[in-house]
């Protein structure tokens, strides 16, 4: 059934983020640098983590926070271009462009175990899993057998991941893809100890302790239910001296609002702005845009009898400004779309 949208591609997202220094007052009344600034934050979030686990989680907030304390193949860099993570160097490619073979870096994972190529694999196959029911499975149909998989018509142990050792690992596409290292990045191919989430079952990821992580934090005071939590600089993690940040105090802020007076009452550092405020704090030395590929839309009901209306939903589309509301109402640099593919998005 074709259905009728109303889109707006809220291309970027305004933050307001806050520095501060640490000094302190002399007899004179002059005031001196102490050295180093404690490298902490205090950070909001606009909703509730549900989950730590990469192949369980629904939503942006615990993607969020799932990359924060585990790492797969490839990360973004400042420029937001995948380079190197737990892939040691940039594999090897068959000669068909299927066959790719990585070797994975010297690395452990929070509680000291060794990352390996079979971490990589439990978590790609889990995932694809029709008895999991992940809602990124068809994720995995990048690679041979994906969709078999997925649809229960092959056997896990079908799917194009293979661990020829314990640091090498085989990935065999359904196709050639030339930019197979962006999509790696995404959470559900984040790797899973698989000796430790197999312990835990059905609890995995649902609370700090039913978690271990191989990224650059650690997170701690999460119970599955809180809404705020601490996440503090992983001493393991392989690239740790690049890590600046050594503490995040992280809470959930659901209303912009609030995280505006938070912020300006110096209880948060970082928060995200919306609409009116977005509008109000453009021009602010301490406002940030960042480039989002996110699209806003409104889906009409078919099965009522009005919305069912091709017609109603054409005037519908018709009847609204959809450059003056992003212009006017969102107010944060998005642009008005009339598809799901984001502005300047490739």
């Amino acid at each position: 059934m074709k259905k009728k949208m109303i889109g707006i591609a809220a291309f970027t997202l305004l933050v307001l983020s806050a520095c501060s220094t640490t000094s302190s007052t002399t007899d004179s009344g002059q005031q001196e640098e102490q050295g180093a600034v404690a490298q902490e934050i205090q950070v909001s979030t606009a909703g509730a983590l549900s989950t730590l686990d990469s192949g369980q989680y629904t939503d942006v907030n615990s993607s969020d926070m799932i990359g924060q304390v585990a790492e797969g193949l490839y990360r973004l860099d400042q420029e937001g271009d995948p380079e190197l993570a737990m892939a040691a160097e940039e594999p090897t490619v068959s000669e068909d462009g299927l066959v790719y073979t990585f070797t994975i870096r010297d690395a452990k994972w929070s509680n000291g175990d060794p990352v390996t190529a079979d971490d990589f694999v439990y978590a790609f196959q889990y995932v694809a899993n029709p008895e999991n029911g992940s809602s990124s499975s068809n994720q995995m149909d990048v690679l041979k057998n994906g969709s078999q998989v997925r649809q229960g018509d092959a056997e896990v142990s079908e799917l194009g991941a293979k661990a020829l050792d314990q640091q090498t690992l085989e990935l065999t596409l359904a196709s050639p893809i030339s930019y197979l290292d962006q999509i790696l990045v995404g959470t559900p191919f984040m790797p899973k100890n698989q000796a430790f989430a197999e312990e835990k079952g059905a609890d995995y990821g649902l609370s700090a302790e039913n978690f271990v992580g191989n990224g650059p934090f650690l997170i701690e005071g999460w119970n599955g239910t809180n809404e705020s939590w601490t996440l503090t600089k992983n001493p393991d993690y392989w690239d740790a001296e690049n890590v600046q940040l050594t503490k995040i105090d992280v809470q959930v802020v659901k209303e912009t609002a609030t995280g505006v007076s938070l912020f300006e009452t110096g209880e948060l550092d970082y928060t995200t702005l919306t609409d009116t405020y977005a509008q109000q704090y453009q021009n602010s030395a301490q406002a940030n845009y960042v480039p989002k590929a996110l699209v806003g839309y409104l889906s009409a009901n078919q099965k009522r009898e009005v919305t069912g209306n091709v017609k109603v939903r054409q005037a519908i589309l018709q009847a609204i400004d959809k450059e003056a509301f992003a212009e006017n109402i969102l107010g944060d640099g998005s642009t008005a779309l009339n598809g799901f593919v984001p502005s300047n998005f490739a």
